[in-house]
């Protein structure tokens, strides 16, 4: 027994449901609207910007950083190229596969005579420095004069002239260099 208002499957067909939609909001909404979204914009790319100098930070403080030691002794003048890397809360670490030394002779004190002269031993060893290091990191490297026994003989005027002209090329070399970076060490 059916009952009446009943109904099968087959006729059970409802009409397809109307899209509907909302009503139109006041502009002012959509001034808001486009705010919110220009800030939105704004403030990822500002996410972005600070997340990549980061990154950047981080990368270079993990990269290779070179330091230059020039040692200017009584048989010659060597200089010492060093790479090396900074680590986070770890002291620094030499990579010593990648560490370059060349010798040019005469001594400094060689040139207590002409001073000025001083400066000619210096350009070549410059020169071995700024082919190990990359030109980009030349304002990064530090480099050091440090003059021993050969100049710690000489009269203190005739040493430090000689450490003067040599601090000029120092100077001009393009790498990072302060005068009192250049020195006569005591030796003991």
């Amino acid at each position: 027994m059916r009952r009446q208002n009943a109904r099968t499957l087959a006729s059970r067909r409802d009409p397809p449901a109307e899209i509907v939609c909302p009503p139109r909001l006041p502009s002012r909404y959509h001034n808001r609207c486009f705010l919110c979204s220009f800030n939105g914009l704004f403030a990822s790319i500002f996410a972005i910007v600070a997340v990549s100098g980061l990154l950047y930070y981080h990368v270079l403080s993990y990269s290779e950083k070179f330091a230059i030691i020039i040692d200017g002794g009584s048989t010659g003048t060597r200089m010492h190229v060093f790479v090396y890397r900074n680590g986070r809360e770890r002291l620094p670490t030499i990579d010593f596969g990648l560490t370059a030394s060349m010798k040019v002779v005469p001594g400094l004190s060689a040139f207590a005579d002409d001073p000025e002269k001083a400066v000619e031993s210096l350009m070549e060893l410059l020169k071995f420095g700024k082919d190990r290091v990359p030109k980009n990191r030349w304002m990064a490297t530090e480099i050091r004069l440090m003059a021993t026994a050969g100049l710690r003989l000489l009269n203190g005027d005739v040493a430090e002239a000689i450490l003067e002209s040599c601090r000029k090329a120092l100077r001009e070399s393009g790498f990072n260099f302060r005068d009192d970076w250049a020195s006569v060490i005591s030796g003991r």
